[in-house]
């Protein structure tokens, strides 16, 4: 099995790798709303007013959101409960992390993490995007250094909440 496959069965890695893979495919639809509503809805001006700014980036969000969560569930899904994709073993068991979770108790616990730090992710992607956009980059191109720039952020922080709780519970499982 190569490197990189052996990498994925790890549950911490397969999980940023399908949020990050899920916030790249939801920025696809996000950056056509942000088009069509800068083009048809704020008449395609190179210098937005700061409510402008503001609706763009609350299409950004909402749009993102859903998204996002669908992308994630399917791949998550893909990933860890596809049947056959391993025979008679889930993915976690494979790297001896103890019996996987159901797909959608694994996948809410997941999501639930991510509401939790999404206000963090939007406020650093919203304050980028209105930032880059008051520097005159285009609105859509200002969403994709907001998306990069909280990506980031985010991913640092949430794998080190998983680490973290993934000690814990290993910790409680041997009795200590």
């Amino acid at each position: 099995m190569s490197l990189l496959a052996r990498l994925y069965k790890r549950r911490i890695v397969n999980v940023n790798v399908n949020i990050v893979l899920a916030g790249l495919f939801a920025l696809v639809p996000v950056a056509v709303v942000v088009e069509i509503v800068h083009r048809y809805f704020l008449g395609n001006r190179e210098v937005l007013t700061h409510s402008e700014k503001f609706i763009i980036s609350a299409v950004t969000i909402v749009t993102d959101i859903v998204s996002d969560v669908t992308f994630f569930y399917v791949l998550h899904w893909m990933a860890n409960h596809w049947p056959q994709k391993i025979p008679g073993e889930k993915l976690a068991e494979v790297v001896g992390e103890g019996a996987a979770p159901g797909y959608f108790k694994d996948a809410t616990l997941v999501q639930v993490e991510r509401m939790v730090l999404s206000p963090l992710l939007y406020t650093i992607w919203t304050v980028t995007q209105i930032a880059m956009m008051k520097m005159g980059v285009a609105p859509v191109w200002a969403t994709v250094m907001g998306f990069c720039t909280a990506t980031a952020c985010i991913r640092t922080i949430h794998t080190m909440w998983m680490v973290r709780t993934a000690r814990r519970l290993r910790k409680h499982a041997r009795g200590s």
